[in-house]
């Protein structure tokens, strides 16, 4: 019996295993030279399922192994290549079936739905998003993330310094997918520390999916960061150094490995900025809204001394376990220090323009921070291709810290011997932490139709302890009336679902997302706590149709929210001189916006757009006095609503072989209104933006750009901002095979950039006079090392909601 169950078994495996096959193969390129590093997946014919999958090595050659008699189908898929498929029949007795050379053809469908062609195009209209690439652009020289934004098409700021997409406020910052749990002052400085050449592109996404988060009123700005996305061994260094009223300074290195297995990467870059900016305030006091002249009036004119020293970091691998399954890291980190000198001189005069007094202030203001945000992410990739899990989780830590010491000294005036100097310092340290797990399915059920699905939690907790004190008889004494202990926590659990599916010609998308919040804010020094619960759906809806090769139409439609930042709940002071102080408000409640979208394309060229937008409880700086006197606050405040209409074209053109140009224009009217505060008003205006980049070839290595914008007046909440615009240049000279770059480029070279802003409400008139230190002389040289091969993971993590609400204590 054991003979005959020795023979039976030694009879069923022998041809098992001599039906066994191994496929072999070579990938190569149009040029028939070999490409390393492809991922290729060997799939059953009859139901797509994944049955191995592998990489090609150094010569291009693969091998699968251990292949059953059957009928399946290769998929070999490359970046910039389109994807290959091979039919594959394994025969019984076949042990080595060898399918020669497998060629990949450039990928021209993407190249077509760029708007420039040639070099990777400045602007990409993609389906659900704009892309401006400012990687290789020379304007972007000498730059800060900051200044991107402001020469970017559609973006701006406005009176306050928030980031206006489209002329709408409400917009959500993301870096690579993440935001920075910054807000306010923090994250302007964040902006500000962050050196262009670590930038790669710009992603603009008005309208946002459900997968995405619901804040931002207006839409999304991902801010997406240089990686070294090649194989083996790469790198790149760049030096720059820049010219304005002070000097400016910078500095990278960014290394990566790659193997089958691993990825590791890590950037470093140290920027120095020096700035010098003229700021003019002019502040008209009436006894009421009916008066014709003012009672009173404040001319103050401050110069600052602004520099700023940053240092930015990246750390991050990727572990391949399988074809199935991927872990990885990552960390971000920015640590700097930025100080604020200004020299501030505020005359008050009486309605007989007679001086009352001349108050001189020096105010020395010194912000450190450390910011730490990291990552720990896992994909598995089901056998049935298309399904895929990822999972993300966040943690971000922001320790920031500020030091203010401000001295008044009255040198004149009839009120001016009446009052003794005054002295004030602040230690305003800031601490949050961000925790924020989340997860994501795809299933897709043909190559018409998928489902998507996901669940994210974020558990925020701020600590802001302001403490002011006032100088007394030669002794500091603590200023209760002014200092104040914030702590603050926030629970969202959010969860979506989203189908998408294509007929001829035309396909759908749909999405819902629901967020539950909870909020509590505590003021310790008062003892007092508001509480806040509610829940919330997102309803998001798209509609595409192709009208031949070259139109295509576009219906979107999404409601979202815009909670308030940390800062601006934060009821603490923060003083300009003794007569301006910013205060923030417990009490504001989150926008809620609906928008709709219509646009056409037409063969990615030409793209316009028709938006409208509403928004209840919008969030604006409303200006006030203090008891009628000359002392100003700015607080924050829910106005009743904001209603944006707009019209906008990007338009590109390749004149001739050597001049491409890109536009961007925008008309839009935004009206303000507001009936829930003590003084009813409402605001509207007509406006209108332009932005054109050209782009000029010499040869030799040779090129040139030349770009500009104009923004006419505009209106943000009781503020109206009156008309800029600026003119850049810039040349750059490629040598050693492209891989080594030199660039000069002079910024806003007619020093026009600057910002007139002016408003009235309740008894106060004020304007505000910003000349900024825009116009710099950049001279760059970058060098790039390594192989060009293969493109490494991307993550966008579960924190991409949170970051930009938070603020420390400015």
């Amino acid at each position: 019996m054991l003979r005959i169950l020795l023979m039976l078994s030694l009879y069923f495996a022998v041809p098992h295993y001599i039906a066994a096959a191994s496929l072999t193969g070579k990938v190569t390129d149009e040029e028939q030279l070999p490409v390393e590093f492809v991922a290729i997946g060997l799939y059953q014919s009859s139901d797509s399922s994944l049955i191995k999958g592998t990489l090609s090595e150094e010569q291009g050659l693969f091998t699968i192994s251990e292949i059953v008699p059957g009928s399946y189908y290769i998929s070999i898929s490359y970046l910039g290549y389109k994807r290959l498929i091979v039919d594959v029949i394994v025969e019984a007795g076949n042990t080595i079936k060898d399918l020669g050379d497998l060629i990949l053809e450039p990928d021209v469908q993407e190249v077509a739905t760029t708007i420039v062609t040639g070099k990777k195009s400045l602007i990409v209209q993609e389906a659900d998003k704009t892309v401006i690439n400012v990687a290789n652009t020379i304007l972007a020289e000498g730059n800060n993330a900051l200044e991107l934004l402001e020469k970017s098409p559609g973006l701006g700021f406005d009176a306050d310094g928030n980031i206006q997409l489209k002329g709408r406020t409400g917009v959500l910052v993301m870096i690579n997918g993440k935001r920075s749990y910054l807000s306010g002052e923090e994250l302007n400085n964040f902006l500000k520390s962050t050196p262009s050449n670590s930038i790669q592109k710009l992603e603009i996404i008005t309208n946002p999916s459900a997968r995405y988060d619901a804040s931002g009123s207006s839409g999304i700005i991902n801010i997406v960061l240089k990686k070294n996305e090649l194989t083996g061994t790469n790198g790149s260094i760049y030096t720059n150094y820049g010219r304005g009223r002070k000097n400016r300074a910078g500095a990278g290195l960014s290394l990566n490995y790659r193997n089958r297995s691993f990825n590791i990467f890590g950037s470093y870059d140290f920027w120095y900025r020096g700035e010098e900016e003229y700021r003019d305030n002019l502040r008209n006091f009436f006894d009421s809204r009916e008066s014709v002249f003012p009672s009173r009036t404040s001319h103050q004119y401050s110069v600052t001394n602004e520099p700023l020293t940053t240092n930015n970091f990246k750390l991050g691998a990727d572990y391949y376990i399988n074809e199935h399954n991927i872990i990885g890291a990552v960390a971000y980190g920015n640590i700097g220090t930025y100080i604020n000198r200004n020299q501030t001189s505020n005359i008050l005069t009486d309605f007989n323009n007679i001086l009352l007094l001349d108050a001189f202030t020096t105010n020395n203001n010194k912000e450190t921070w450390n910011s730490i945000i990291s990552n720990i992410n896992y994909a598995h990739y089901f056998k049935k291709e298309g399904r895929e899990l990822t999972v993300d989780f966040d943690h971000s830590l922001n320790d920031y810290r500020s030091s203010q010491n401000m001295k008044t000294l009255y040198r004149g005036g009839t009120e001016a011997g009446e009052l003794p100097s005054f002295d004030r310092r602040g230690n305003i340290p800031s601490k949050t932490s961000v925790y924020a797990p989340k997860a994501d399915y795809k299933h897709v059920f043909n190559k018409t139709m998928h489902f998507e699905a996901g669940w994210k939690s974020s558990i925020v907790s701020v600590d802001n302890n302001l403490k002011y004190d006032t100088l007394q008889n030669n002794n500091w004494v603590y200023d209760a009336t002014t200092s104040n202990h914030f702590k603050y926590k926030e629970f969202i659990h959010a969860a979506y679902f989203s189908f998408f599916k294509e007929w001829k010609g035309i396909s759908i998308q749909a999405g819902l997302r629901g967020e539950h919040t909870q909020t509590t804010g505590t003021q310790v020094t008062t003892d007092s706590t508001v509480k806040r619960s509610y829940f919330q759906l997102f309803p998001s809806a798209f509609i595409n149709k192709s009208i031949g090769e070259d139109n295509q139409l576009r219906l979107s439609y999404s409601r979202r929210i815009e909670r308030p930042d940390y800062g601006d709940l934060n009821p603490f002071r923060v003083y300009t001189d003794p007569y301006l102080y910013f205060e923030g408000n417990p009490f504001l409640q989150p926008e809620l916006s609906h928008s709709l979208e219509f646009t056409y394309t037409w063969k990615s060229a030409l793209s316009t757009s028709l938006v409208f937008s509403y928004t209840s409880d919008v969030v604006n700086w409303i200006i006030g006095t203090i008891d009628s006197s000359e002392i100003t606050f700015q607080s924050p405040q829910n106005l009743s609503s904001q209603v944006y209409l707009g019209l906008n074209v990007s338009y590109s053109k390749e004149f001739f072989p050597w001049w491409s140009h890109t536009s961007f224009a925008n008309v839009y009217w935004n009206k303000y209104k507001d009936e829930a505060n003590q003084y009813d008003f409402e605001n509207n205006m007509v406006s209108f933006e332009y932005n054109t980049q050209n782009s000029f070839k010499f040869g030799k290595g040779f090129s040139a750009e030349l770009g500009g914008f104009y923004r006419s007046k505009s209106i943000y909440g009781v503020f109206i901002t009156k008309p800029m615009f600026a003119v850049s240049a810039g040349v750059q000279k490629s040598f050693s095979d492209k891989k080594a770059t030199l660039k000069i480029a002079l910024s806003d070279i007619f020093r026009t950039h600057n910002r007139f802003s002016y408003g009235t409400y309740d008894n106060l008139q004020t304007s505000r006079d910003l000349k900024y230190d825009n116009r710099v002389l950049t001279v760059s040289f970058s060098y790039r090392f390594g192989k060009d091969n293969l493109k490494t993971r991307s993550r966008e993590g579960g924190n991409d909601d949170i970051q930009n609400r938070v603020r420390g204590g400015s």
